[in-house]
């Protein structure tokens, strides 16, 4: 089923209570698209896929409880507004306020182009660790269109803990952002001109150090993710000041979908992988590639799969400020 329409804006006497009747939008209300779908797709644990897409549990551009997921991005024809309801494994009920072009992205955006089962012919050997990707076979990595907010959740994690990264983008959001469409109050990032118009003392008191601003100018004077697919985003990023492996491979990951993306220089996830998979509490990056090796070209997928099953680095001493990226587990 599939219904077409407007509605105004969702600061409206729906959401504030304000600004009159039922029928008619408040003063000042603008009509945006709406479109909503009955989308059917295979098999997909949906919320558990989308949840490593949100910076922090106090991210004002998503909504998400145990029955939807909604998000708030920018579009080259302008802000949208998706809901993503699963009514199933297989039906899923859609939402989408503000861009219809996204329309045809639905099912990218819900998995449907992923196959989760291509991890467990590589894990067959190994029986446990069978039976752990088996439980989480459901869990898809997709391609989504909102790769500009992702990016710039990901250069935010860049050499601070995730909880100051996360509050950092948070008041990017709420204190630079726009109101979305749609009926949840998100906000949306400020565009990348806007953004870059920010003066550096701006950013000092979102909590952003030099480095870190650099490297989003960087990302905001390129075209580098509107690259189409994840070889050429790698190739494209890779030409930018204060982009490493880790901010690559994590976007590669996330926006991209790309099941084989391995961020290397994170502070906990060799001893992550090290502990899940051999019992061994330290490691390297170095060892940490040797062991998902056999895993190729899956090793994303598995590491999502063992943070998704509750593993996570052995802590000896006192408490360490957490490493900077740890995004693959939020």
């Amino acid at each position: 089923m599939r219904s077409r329409g407007t509605r105004w804006g969702a600061s409206d006497a729906e959401t504030s209570g304000r600004g009159g009747s039922k029928h008619l939008p408040p003063h000042g209300s603008t009509y945006t698209p709406f479109v909503r779908v009955e989308l059917t797709i295979p098999p997909t644990s949906l919320l558990a896929s989308l949840r490593s897409h949100r910076v922090g549990f106090q991210d004002p551009g998503v909504f998400s409880d145990t029955e939807r997921y909604a998000v708030a991005f920018h579009t080259p024809s302008g802000p949208c507004a998706l809901t993503l309801t699963p009514k199933s494994r297989t039906e899923i009920d859609v939402e989408l306020e503000g861009s219809e072009h996204i329309e045809s992205l639905l099912p990218a955006i819900c998995g449907a182009a992923d196959d989760p089962e291509r991890l467990l012919p590589l894990t067959a050997h190994l029986p446990r660790l069978h039976s752990l990707v088996r439980r989480h076979r459901l869990v898809r990595m997709p391609a989504v269109p909102w790769r500009y907010e992702i990016a710039v959740g990901i250069v935010l994690q860049q050499r601070v803990d995730f909880d100051g990264a996360a509050a950092s983008y948070a008041t990017l959001l709420k204190r630079h952002g726009t109101r979305a469409p749609g009926r949840f109050g998100l906000m949306l990032l400020p565009t990348q001109e806007q953004l870059g118009q920010l003066p550096s003392h701006a950013f000092r008191a979102l909590g952003i150090d030099g480095q870190r601003e650099r490297a989003l100018r960087s990302l905001l004077s390129s075209d580098a993710i509107e690259a189409p697919d994840a070889a050429s985003a790698r190739e494209r990023l890779g030409r930018l000041s204060g982009f490493g492996p880790w901010t690559i491979e994590s976007i590669a990951g996330l926006a991209y979908g790309d099941p084989d993306a391995v961020p290397t220089g994170d502070y906990w996830l060799p001893h992550l992988v090290s502990h899940a998979l051999h019992g061994k509490a330290r490691s390297s990056d170095e060892e940490m590639l040797s062991y998902l090796e056999p895993f190729r070209p899956q090793r994303m997928r598995l590491i999502r799969v063992l943070y998704g099953a509750g593993f996570s680095a052995q802590r000896f001493g006192p408490k360490r400020p957490r490493g900077p990226h740890e995004g693959l587990q939020r």
